[in-house]
């Protein structure tokens, strides 16, 4: 008679408690935008420092998460901005807007594209440097 009694315990547990005691899953979505030419940025990265959940914007600038309900801190990075964090608590579906401010780089950082496997390029005091292994 106890087994029946605990194995019926645990059937109302899984049917009917279980899907009560996870947390609740909500979407934040938004947009990434220049603060300069008020144009949106693609490619983007969006991080939740909390959970390590992330996308990338897409070529409209737009993204969308789905994280537990709770508390969230969302990174914003792109190499050409400064990065951008976010922390607010997460409760209902959200929708936020980021503006990303341009960073001024040397011309040099911003044409080196491919770096040659033997060399580390540092920058230091405005200067780039070039270090061999």
């Amino acid at each position: 008679m106890k087994k029946n009694v605990t194995i019926l315990g645990l059937i109302f547990y899984l049917l009917f408690l279980s899907p009560f005691s996870q947390a609740q899953k909500y979407s934040v979505d938004g947009f990434v935008i220049n603060t300069q030419t008020g144009e949106k940025v693609a490619d983007v990265n969006i991080l939740d420092k909390n959970t390590g959940i992330g996308t990338i914007s897409d070529g409209d600038g737009n993204f969308k998460l789905l994280l537990n309900s709770g508390e969230i801190n969302l990174l914003f990075t792109e190499g050409e901005f400064k990065s951008v964090s976010r922390e607010f608590t997460l409760r209902a579906d959200t929708i936020i807007d980021v503006q990303l401010e341009l960073i001024k780089l040397p011309k040099k950082a911003r044409e080196l594209a491919v770096l040659d496997s033997a060399i580390d390029v540092v920058a230091k005091n405005n200067r780039l440097f070039k270090k061999r292994k």
